[in-house]
């Protein structure tokens, strides 16, 4: 099994300021340009942003991996709401989400998460959970794997890239037909959208003995 595992996750959080605003901040993966890969903040009426079009989408304007956002000319009447983040140009490429509930101000953020189930000397095994609600094959999500402590964003290097076939936001995948050597170190990216940098979470594993 892996000797050390480190996760990233895109990451989102905000609190409602006023019927007209609500301020948010994100975080992204380490090498992502949030602006130049066409990432973006949007609001939706309820609590899933999988069904209609947001109320407004807000384009990002830097390309901080860390950065904050007061999203404006709102008119939030409904009961509650829900803020995605995206990383591309596919507009349902979500890597976080911010949900609030009824009578709430501060969100509840949901985040991508992977963790290591199983390997050996030629294969890995991959949790991956999930935004709430997402339908991962509709969305063409895949996972990836690159030597090294790094997933680049435009995919170069990568050893195996799988296109994910699952209609549920908890699965297992497993990326076979490599060698994954003793003391060395590999990381697996998980991406919301066909493109390679609409990556959502990364793991980075050392591995040890089998």
């Amino acid at each position: 099994m892996s000797l050390s595992a480190v996760l990233r996750q895109v990451r989102l959080s905000g609190s409602i300021l006023s019927r007209s605003a609500i301020f948010t901040r994100y975080e992204v993966l380490p090498g992502v340009r949030p602006q130049s890969i066409g990432g973006f903040v949007a609001v939706w009426d309820g609590v899933s942003p999988w069904g209609a079009p947001p109320l407004r989408e807000f384009p990002l304007q830097d390309d901080d991996s860390v950065s904050e956002r007061v999203l404006g000319d709102l008119q939030l009447r409904s009961a509650s709401y829900s803020v995605g983040f995206g990383v591309g140009s596919d507009r349902k490429s979500l890597a976080a989400l911010l949900v609030f509930q009824p009578g709430e101000t501060r969100g509840e953020s949901a985040v991508v998460n992977l963790s290591l189930e199983d390997c050996g000397p030629d294969y890995l095994r991959i949790r991956v959970q999930g935004l709430p609600g997402v339908v991962p094959a509709e969305r063409k999500n895949w996972v990836a794997v690159w030597p090294g402590d790094t997933a680049p964003v435009n995919g170069s290097g990568a050893l195996q890239r799988v296109a994910i076939k699952a209609r549920e936001s908890d699965f297992l995948v497993t990326l076979g037909d490599c060698k994954f050597l003793f003391g060395r170190t590999y990381t697996v990216a998980y991406g919301v959208s066909e493109e390679w940098s609409a990556m959502a979470a990364s793991l980075t594993l050392r591995m040890g003995s089998y």
